[in-house]
């Protein structure tokens, strides 16, 4: 899957990619975006990349290495049973590992955490909950 994927490739230390990703938090993606909830969501899921794996109409998103995320929030309440949809889109987004859906493999990166500001999570969160 990686043929497919175009990204620009920075090789820099330990220090200076800690540093980026303390710059990136800074300026969420969420706050440059407009006011609305939907385009706030749809920017964060496109600049964090999740396109590029994941099916999503509402983004025009077309990836097929993970799972389609269209209706996620119809499925994701009871995927782990008393566990609320949004608690479950989350750990799947900072733990990816901990739900796999049957049939894919462990490829979503584990730094997801560390790549999206608090406020870009949320942003991220509630609008796979209010896609359909």
């Amino acid at each position: 899957g990686h043929a497919i994927m175009r990204s620009q490739v920075v090789v820099q230390s330990d220090a200076e990619y800690r540093a980026w990703i303390a710059s990136m938090k800074q300026t969420t993606i969420a706050a440059a975006s407009s006011s609305d909830p939907l385009a706030a969501g749809r920017q964060v899921f496109i600049t964090a990349g999740c396109n590029a794996c994941h099916a999503l109409a509402d983004a025009r998103a077309v990836g097929v290495l993970g799972p389609s995320l269209d209706g996620i929030a119809a499925r994701a309440g009871s995927t782990v049973p008393g566990q609320a949809a949004d608690a479950y889109i989350r750990t799947s987004i900072e733990k990816p590992a901990d739900y796999l859906a049957p049939g894919y493999q462990d490829l979503m990166p584990k730094d997801y955490a560390l790549r999206l500001s608090a406020q870009d999570l949320d942003v991220l969160v509630q609008y796979l909950l209010e896609t359909k």
